[in-house]
């Protein structure tokens, strides 16, 4: 059940990330190289952290060790929900942007 469930978080974050794609718009022929850089960022964890983990195991003892560890987790579950902010309020500045173009364009276009 919980390889299951693992499982469908997976899933549901290669959802997400498609969803951002869109939402961004990437165009189509550089969708692999998102795709690439987003994974490249997303699996990157799985390369350091267990060596995080084992370095902290050897330096120190008890109870001290899941805390730095699962502190170091939060911290970097932290940065990721503000790197998710600042990407919504930079593509809300360029939503704004793009509609405020358009009305400049349409009072142009209706004076001529």
């Amino acid at each position: 059940m919980v390889v299951l469930f693992v499982g469908v978080l997976t899933y549901a974050t290669r959802g997400l990330y498609w969803a951002i794609m869109d939402s961004c718009d990437v165009p189509l022929r550089e969708t692999g190289l998102a795709i690439g850089v987003i994974s490249l960022i997303a699996y990157t964890p799985d390369v350091y952290l267990p060596q995080l983990n084992g370095w902290l195991s050897n330096r120190y003892t008890g109870l001290d060790v899941y805390n730095m560890y699962f502190g170091y987790i939060a911290l970097s579950g932290l940065v990721g929900v503000a790197c998710c902010f600042i990407l919504k309020a930079r593509m809300a500045k360029r939503a704004a942007t793009a509609q405020l173009n358009d009305t400049q364009q349409g009072d142009a276009l209706a004076t001529v």
